[in-house]
C-alpha cells in the first residue's frame, strides 16, 4: 500500500459536551477567563485519513504481518512499532523528543505544556512500573505491546519495544487569537482550562517537526487545553496520533493534554474519572504503538462500553475502552491514570486470545472478541 506526502491524523474527539444554560449565562463583559460548567462526558474517537506513502519509506522500526479474522474469514496485514514477537529476542528503542506547547490567550489567560513535562518524564510513558498483570517492570506502551502478544512471543523477557526521550525541546510559544480559543474556568472545580481551534493548532504545529527526522517521534503536549473541531461547540479532542510523509520519509507524532482531575466527571458505573494527567496521553501511545501509520483495517466493530462509535474499522486499542483505566502510583509521589487498552485478539476475534492470561483487555474489562456490527 503506498500513501503520498500528507498530514494524516488520528483525532480523538471527546463528545463533551458544555451545559446550554451555563454558555448563555456566561460573563464575557471584561474577564479573560469565562466561568463556564466544566467539561463532562464520554469521549468519541473519529480518523481522518488522506494520502498514501511509498513501501520503501524510512520510519521509525516497524513489522508487518496479517492474520485470518476468527469472525470473516478474512485476511488482514497490519503493521506496528519495533520488530515481531513471534521473531524471539529483540530489543527496540525508539527516540522521542517532548514539545512543550505553551498558549497564552486574548486577555492574557496562559496554559503552559511545559509546566507538565516533568510531570510527563516521571510517568510510565517513560519511567518502569510494575502493572496488573506479569511481575516484571517495564513501561507502559512496552507492557501493553508484549501483553497483547503475550502467547505468541511478547512473554519473551528479552522482547522490548521501549521509549527513550532525547530531550525537552524548547517550548512551542504560540499566542491564540480571540476567534480560535479562548480560556475558561469550571463553575464546579475551579480549574483553569483552555479550549482551541483544532484546525489553527495543528497547522501551527507542523513546523515543529519537519527538522527531527523520521526515527524521532516528537510528543507535543498542551496543559489543560482540549481541541475543537469546525466550530467551539464540536468539542473536544483531547489527543491524537498520525504521521507526516514527504521524500520518502515518514514522521510520526503524537500530540496530548496533560489534564488536571476533577475537569471530567465518571464514566457510568465507576467511582472516580480516570481522565486526568498522562490518560490521554497513554491512550495515544498504546495506539501509535499498535497502528502508527493509521493503516491497520480490521473487521468493523462496536465496543458496549462506548456505543456512541456505532461501527468502526480502525485497529485503534484506545478507542472501544476509552475513559477506562487505574492508579498507578510512581516513585515520583505522583499517582497516573493510564488507560486500558483492548487487545490485538479482541480485534482479530481470535478465541482463545493470545493476550496474557487469556484477555482481551489489559484489565480484563473485555471476556470475549470484539462483537461485529
Amino acid at each position: 500500500m503506498t500513501r503520498s506526502a500528507a498530514w494524516t491524523v488520528r483525532i480523538a474527539l471527546a463528545a463533551l459536551v458544555l451545559a446550554a444554560a451555563a454558555l448563555a449565562g456566561a460573563s464575557t463583559a471584561s474577564a479573560s477567563r469565562v466561568h463556564f460548567v466544566d467539561i463532562a462526558g464520554t469521549a468519541e474517537f473519529k480518523s481522518d485519513r488522506s494520502g498514501t506513502f511509498s513501501q520503501d519509506s524510512v520510519s521509525i522500526p516497524t513489522w508487518s504481518s496479517s492474520y485470518v479474522d476468527g469472525l470473516t474469514g478474512q485476511s488482514f496485514n497490519y503493521t506496528m512499532v519495533g520488530r515481531s514477537p513471534m521473531a524471539g529476542s529483540s530489543n527496540t528503542v525508539v527516540s522521542t523528543v517532548i514539545v512543550p506547547v505553551d498558549l497564552r490567550f486574548d486577555g492574557g489567560g496562559v496554559l503552559k505544556g511545559s509546566s507538565r513535562a516533568q510531570l510527563v518524564l516521571g510517568s510510565p510513558i517513560f519511567q518502569q512500573a510494575l502493572f496488573n498483570g506479569p511481575s516484571y517492570a517495564t513501561q507502559y506502551g512496552n507492557a501493553m505491546q508484549k501483553d497483547m502478544f503475550w502467547k505468541t512471543g511478547g512473554s519473551n523477557p528479552a522482547y522490548n519495544v521501549t521509549l527513550q526521550n532525547a530531550r525537552v525541546m524548547d517550548p512551542v510559544r504560540l499566542d491564540v487569537p480571540k476567534s480560535k480559543g479562548h480560556d475558561l474556568i469550571g463553575q464546579r472545580s475551579g480549574i483553569h482550562f483552555g479550549l482551541a481551534d483544532y484546525a489553527w493548532l495543528s497547522n501551527k504545529l507542523k513546523d515543529s517537526i519537519k527538522d527531527l527526522g523520521p526515527s524521532v517521534v516528537p510528543i507535543f503536549i498542551v496543559d489543560n487545553t482540549f481541541l475543537w473541531i469546525d466550530t467551539p461547540d464540536q468539542c473536544c479532542v483531547v489527543g491524537f496520533h498520525g504521521a507526516l510523509g514527504k521524500n520518502k520519509q515518514i514522521s510520526t507524532y503524537i500530540f496530548a493534554s496533560y489534564s488536571d482531575a476533577g475537569l471530567f466527571d465518571p464514566l457510568p458505573g465507576q467511582t472516580q474519572s480516570y481522565e486526568s494527567d498522562i490518560h490521554a496521553l497513554s491512550h495515544e501511545v498504546s495506539e501509535w504503538y499498535a497502528d502508527p501509520f493509521l493503516s491497520n483495517a480490521v473487521v468493523p466493530w462496536s465496543s458496549p462500553l462506548a456505543p456512541q462509535y456505532g461501527c468502526t474499522n480502525v485497529l485503534e486499542t484506545g478507542d472501544p475502552v476509552f475513559g477506562y483505566g487505574w492508579n498507578q502510583p510512581m516513585p515520583n509521589g505522583v499517582t497516573y491514570h493510564p488507560e486500558d487498552e483492548a487487545y490485538f485478539s479482541w480485534f482479530a476475534h481470535e478465541s482463545p486470545s493470545r493476550g496474557f492470561g487469556g484477555r482481551y483487555t489489559y484489565l480484563n474489562t473485555f471476556t470475549s472478541a470484539a462483537p461485529g456490527c
